[in-house]
Formats: structure tokens, C-alpha cells, sequence
């Protein structure tokens, strides 16, 4: 790695769009969401790069990227403080995500408002538990540098600001072998929860904090 940077610009939230829908395209939520396999990606990078649009845009977050020496972007992740707003209706009326239902149908838009919703439910005890915080979101790595410890390195840089800043980090995974890289990386599961819907498999999600360091 390179360097270490915030990605504003369109050509970079396009590329990051791709690079994440690839990674999560076997993510147990999204296949629950997205259950048709072969539209998965492009329908993930649809519906990320609206995403990350709305946040830029709004100044809502910290969306950080990876560079190699010869520029290629490696690594990007989220990083959400305490205080950032979530995604208004508005927000997602003028940027297109409203016409998810009608690009994809309206059972994929039901699932995703349903694992969204499930999911801010599961963390709203630990954002409470840590009122100083920022919340770690989709994480995702080339997969030709799977491995490589790019991510870690990434990684460690933002941690570095967060214990600086007297912050945990609060993250939820529903792969195991995240829990492992994750772990690490100095952080702690704190819960495990199933979330079960009714037209579809049950799926495991772990629930991770790593507490600010006070020797960094």
C-alpha cells in the first residue's frame, strides 16, 4: 500500500462499486437479497455505487481507499462516526434508489429494507454501550491482493485515527473467516445473532468491538 485516502470522486466510486460488489457477491445477506446469481454483481454494483453517491454527496462518513505505488485502487472501506445521519427518503429519491423495485422487483427491495433494518436493530445496544464510536462498513479488498495485507495495513491506519480520536470500532460479519482477520486486527466478538427470515435460510451474524487503545 501506498497511500491512504478519502474517495470523492466519481470515476473512484464507480471502480470502488465494482471491487465491492465482486467481494460481496457471495455475502450470505446479499444473496438473500439478491437470490438471482447471475444478475448478482451487476445488481450489487447498481445499488453500491447509488449508495455511495448519497454518502459522499452528504458528507456522511469517510470512505477511505487503498492505493498501490502505480495508483491502482486495492482496498476501500466506510468508516461512520457516532453522529452521522443515516439515508433519508429524499436522499434516496434523488439519487435512484427508489427504483430498485422496478430494476430488480420488489422482493429484493423487501429483503434489503428488512436486513437493514434487522441489522440497526442488533447494533442500536452497542452504539449505546459506546457512545464515542465509528462503525466499520463494507471492507473489501481486490481479490487478486487477497491476502497480500493490504486490507491490514488499510486498516491499521484507520484504527490509528480512531484510537487517537478515544473511538471503538464497531463492525458485524456473517462470514467466519472475517471473525478471524477481524480478530487480528484487536477485535472482540461481543455477540452472535441469527437473523431468520421467513423466505429464506437463517443466517449467522457476528458482532464485533475493538476497543481504543490507549498506547497508540
Amino acid at each position: 500500500m501506498e497511500r491512504l485516502q478519502s474517495l470523492l470522486e466519481e470515476e473512484e466510486l464507480r471502480l470502488a462499486a465494482s471491487i465491492a460488489a465482486n467481494a460481496f457477491v457471495e455475502s450470505p445477506f446479499y444473496r438473500y437479497i439478491f437470490p438471482d446469481a447471475p444478475g448478482r454483481i451487476a445488481a450489487l454494483t447498481w445499488m453500491f455505487l447509488r449508495n455511495y453517491r448519497i454518502r459522499t454527496s452528504r458528507c456522511h462518513g469517510t470512505f477511505k481507499g487503498a492505493y498501490s505505488a502505480d495508483g491502482k485502487l486495492l482496498c476501500c472501506f466506510w468508516l461512520f462516526a457516532e453522529d452521522v445521519p443515516g439515508i433519508s427518503l429524499w436522499d434516496m429519491l434523488r439519487h435512484g434508489l427508489l427504483e430498485m423495485p422496478l430494476r430488480f422487483g420488489m422482493t429484493s427491495m423487501r429483503r434489503m429494507l428488512a436486513v437493514a433494518k434487522w441489522t440497526d436493530q442488533a447494533l442500536d445496544g452497542l452504539k449505546q454501550q459506546h457512545p464515542k464510536h465509528v462503525l466499520l462498513e463494507r471492507m473489501v479488498v481486490l481479490p487478486d491482493y487477497q491476502g497480500s495485507g493490504v486490507g491490514t495495513a488499510a486498516l491499521t491506519v484507520a484504527l490509528k485515527e480512531a484510537d487517537a480520536a478515544g473511538r471503538a470500532v464497531i463492525l458485524t460479519t456473517q462470514l467466519e473467516r472475517n471473525v478471524v482477520f477481524y480478530s487480528r486486527l484487536g477485535f472482540c466478538v461481543v455477540k452472535e445473532e441469527i437473523f431468520e427470515p421467513d423466505d429464506g435460510e437463517s443466517i449467522r451474524c457476528w458482532f464485533m468491538v475493538r476497543h481504543a487503545s490507549t498506547t497508540s
